[in-house]
């Protein structure tokens, strides 16, 4: 299967979120210890030294980020055994096959094989649905995977925000307390940091993707499939929540619900949760041939 392509990288917010939370400790280590000197002008020197290495290796880390997505390329695209290769001027070279979601969706008058990564996303963009569908579905073993309708974003639960909040501010008082109470300060924060790194993961947004197979709901700790026969029903609860109701008896309440920022020329005045309730119900009661 071989396709000419735009190739493109997109991020997420996983590494963004990495390089500040970095940055921050940093930041708030040095000054706890600048805090620290005998002396106000020692203390000055201390903050100086601390303040802009810290502050330029963080905005350096967002721009190398930004720059590593790259420019778009127009190259060929190739899948042999399940694994991508991409062919620009001569050179041809294999691309990770690792991805936690693969699908295709409309991108304004073309069709993009989205390749969800933990830390980023590929993009190959072509003009034609079905080389579209045919490229995914050689990705993931089938002869084609069918384009999805509608896809949406979760955002992060309020609750979700301030407990992230709260226990950051905890990991950050081990930091200040490390140059009074070193031993106190290295036990709080090395308690503290793995449930803190696990509940911002929990506050990434969750991709909501809506297809002729199925549900797809993808966040940072695993991605959920739901065959279409296991869905019973959706339910719009208010402008950004909707139920659904699964063939177990199972519900799920999705709420905060948003447009998914790749899709603002798709946007439209209809609230997310109405045009999610309606491509559940295209796909639970689809329309006669």
């Amino acid at each position: 299967m071989k396709a000419n392509v735009e190739f493109r990288r997109a991020g997420n917010e996983i590494l963004p979120l990495l390089v500040l939370a970095l940055t921050s400790m940093a930041l708030v280590g040095g000054m706890s210890y600048a805090v620290q000197a005998p002396d106000t002008v020692t203390s000055i020197a201390r903050t100086v030294r601390v303040v802009f290495p810290v502050l330029g290796g963080g905005v350096l880390a967002m721009a190398l980020l930004y720059l590593l997505q790259g420019r778009p390329r127009d190259v060929v695209a190739s899948v042999e055994g399940g694994a991508l290769f991409l062919e620009e001027d001569g050179k041809r070279r294999r691309i990770d096959p690792r991805a936690r979601l693969i699908y295709v969706i409309r991108d304004g008058d073309r069709w993009s094989v989205e390749i969800e990564r933990f830390t980023g996303v590929l993009r190959l963009i072509t003009a034609d649905r079905d080389e579209a569908e045919r490229l995914a579905g050689a990705l993931v073993g089938e002869e084609r995977l069918p384009a999805a309708t509608y896809r949406l974003r979760r955002k992060a639960h309020y609750l979700n925000f301030v407990a992230t909040i709260s226990i950051w501010v905890f990991v950050y008082a081990g930091l200040v307390a490390l140059p009074v109470a070193p031993i106190f300060g290295v036990l709080m924060v090395l308690a503290l940091l793995p449930p803190a790194i696990w509940v911002a993961l929990k506050a990434v947004p969750m991709l909501v993707v809506v297809g002729p197979w199925g549900l797809v709901l993808a966040d940072p700790f695993r991605v959920r499939r739901v065959a279409r026969e296991e869905l019973v029903d959706g339910r719009v609860v208010d402008d950004d929540t909707v139920r659904i109701t699964f063939a177990n008896g199972e519900s799920l309440r999705l709420q905060e619900l948003s447009d998914h920022p790749r899709d603002r020329e798709a946007r439209t005045s209809q609230p997310p949760a109405e045009r999610f309730e309606a491509s559940l119900r295209e796909l639970l009661h689809p329309a006669a041939p």
